[in-house]
């Protein structure tokens, strides 16, 4: 019985504070060399001290989200983060390249990360 209490107890859960939501979370690019701009929605939450103050606080856990975001793609054969700023990113396609492409964002302490894909289809 001890056995099975060393293996079982070796498994790590990840936190769902973990998570940056990316909108849109998946796009369509039709055109050579479209552009689509990214955004990561960070929930809120009161600080509950007296005049309203809040954080930036992505999870339960309390742990702020450190700037700056760093944004990334998987094949950037595919296409490139053109510019990022603040909390958005704008992706912009490689001419007529096809294919899909995963943008990957984490916040600087690298606790924080959320992934979006670029569907590029043939263009017309």
């Amino acid at each position: 019985m001890l056995g099975w209490w060393v293996l079982s107890s070796c498994e790590t859960v990840e936190s769902l504070d973990r998570t940056l939501q990316i909108e849109p979370a998946s796009t369509n690019l039709t055109a050579a060399g479209e552009t689509v701009v990214f955004r990561v929605v960070i929930n809120v939450q009161s600080n509950m001290v007296i005049g309203g103050s809040s954080t930036n606080v992505a999870g339960p856990s309390g742990a702020p989200v450190i700037f700056p975001l760093e944004w990334s793609v998987s094949d950037p054969s595919l296409g490139r983060i053109r510019a990022s700023g603040g909390l958005s990113a704008v992706y912009e396609r490689n001419g007529r390249a096809m294919g899909n492409n995963y943008i990957h964002v984490t916040d600087r302490g690298r606790r924080y990360e959320g992934v979006a894909v670029v569907v590029q289809s043939p263009v017309p």
